[in-house]
Order: structure tokens, then C-alpha cells, then sequence
């Protein structure tokens, strides 16, 4: 079990003995008013525990990119695989290589003639694809 797993149990263990406390506060004080003769109302307490959670996966894969200098933006940036490049941007291969036809992200030969696309570029055509 987890540390917030593990504090998460406590916090809900705490909450539910207040609530308990309460009740037994209300019962206390409704037998002690029957007990002297006077009228009492009776009342329930309800406890209601709503617990909300989060799952978040995490998924572990090997990256593969290259620091390089790219020529365009004159700067040493990562470059990716085009593969890679298409799963950062959540986009198709196909768009990347349009990208790349169209002169829209910078690009480099490398590593026996494959192509790898710079970072900041594809981050900025990202960027403009978005609006």
C-alpha cells in the first residue's frame, strides 16, 4: 500500500469516528431531555462518505532523440524520428511527413539517411496547426 494510500485510510478512519462522536453527542443529550420529562424530537444522523479518486497510468517507453545543431533555427536542439515526433504531437505520420514535404518543420538527415525533426520547430507547427 501506498504513503497516500496509507494516509488517505487514515483521514477517512478520523472522519468517521467525528461523525460517530456526533451521534453519540445527539443521542446523549435527546435520552437526557426524555429522561427530565421534556418533549424531544427525534433525530436521525446520516453519514454519507463520498470518496472521489484518480487513475493515472503511466506508460513507459524507451525515447529515442538526438541532440544536434539545427541549421534553421541555429540553435542545438533534440531531434526525434518522425515516428516519435507523430506520438508527441498526438498527430498522424502522415501529417509529419506533410510537414516535412511542405517545409513547415526543420529536418536533418542522420544516422545513414533517416530523417529526424527538430523539437522546436514541430512544437511551433503544433502550435500553429492548433488555431
Amino acid at each position: 500500500m501506498s504513503n497516500y494510500s496509507k494516509q488517505l485510510v487514515r483521514l477517512i478512519v478520523k472522519t468517521i469516528n467525528a461523525f460517530d462522536k456526533i451521534k453519540r453527542q445527539i443521542k446523549r443529550k435527546v435520552s437526557e431531555k426524555a429522561h427530565f420529562g421534556e418533549s424531544t424530537a427525534v433525530t436521525k444522523v446520516y453519514t454519507k462518505i463520498l470518496i472521489e479518486t484518480e487513475k493515472v497510468s503511466v506508460i513507459k517507453r524507451r525515447k529515442f532523440f538526438i541532440r544536434a545543431h539545427c541549421e534553421d533555427c541555429q540553435h542545438e536542439v533534440s531531434f526525434f524520428p518522425p515516428t516519435e515526433a507523430a506520438f508527441l504531437i498526438c498527430q498522424d505520420i502522415e501529417k509529419i511527413y506533410f510537414w516535412m514535404d511542405s517545409k513547415r518543420i526543420h529536418f536533418q538527415y542522420l544516422y545513414g539517411g533517416k530523417p529526424f525533426i527538430c523539437l522546436i520547430s514541430l512544437c511551433l507547427a503544433d502550435r500553429d496547426n492548433i488555431f
